[in-house]
């Protein structure tokens, strides 16, 4: 069951860091993620521009916002899980959270057809009307795994993937400043 795998990978990942950290969830959605974190011990705040999914769990900050209005860097560590793909400029969330120890689950392009703001890789059309769909963009890039390694190892200076058995071309990654 991937929903599953996901939740203990992130449970793995998170259960290697210090809960004394102040800790994002990004697109929060269900909030199934931002729950596991705070039932660890976590100090969690987590934002979704919709509220339409967004649960209202007892100790955890939710927040109705735009991931382009919130300043990630007053986070020590932040959950991007699912979120990364809905963008048509994905380097511009990742140098935003730069600073911060980051657990990433995103897809990448199986081509590279195409080159968009210096990546190779290909674009994907939203449907914004869709609740798991992109808030903002109406085309998402998703750089090829190779491109999306460059990426990643331009802003943190460790890079650690962990590859779930659910799915090719959709991957962890545990990423440290």
């Amino acid at each position: 069951n991937m929903k599953k795998e996901r939740l203990e990978i992130c449970k793995k990942l998170l259960s290697l860091l210090s809960t004394e950290n102040s800790l994002l969830d990004l697109a929060t959605g269900h909030g199934k993620f931002a729950r596991l974190a705070k039932e660890m011990g976590y100090n969690v705040t987590a934002i979704d521009a919709r509220k339409d999914r967004m649960p209202n769990y007892k100790g955890i900050k939710w927040i109705v916002v735009d991931l382009a209005n919130i300043n990630i860097s007053d986070y020590q560590i932040v959950l991007c899980l699912g979120i990364l793909y809905h963008l048509n400029d994905p380097e511009e969330l990742v140098k935003r959270m730069k600073n911060s120890i980051t657990i990433l689950d995103t897809h990448f392009a199986a081509s590279e057809k195409v080159e968009h703001l210096g990546y190779k890789g290909d674009f994907y059309k939203e449907n914004r009307s869709a609740l798991t769909s992109s808030f903002n963009d109406d085309l998402s890039f998703w750089p090829s795994k190779k491109e999306l390694l460059r990426m990643l190892n331009k802003y943190y200076s460790v890079v650690m993937e962990l590859i779930p058995s659910y799915m090719n071309g959709r991957t962890f990654f545990l990423l440290i400043p």
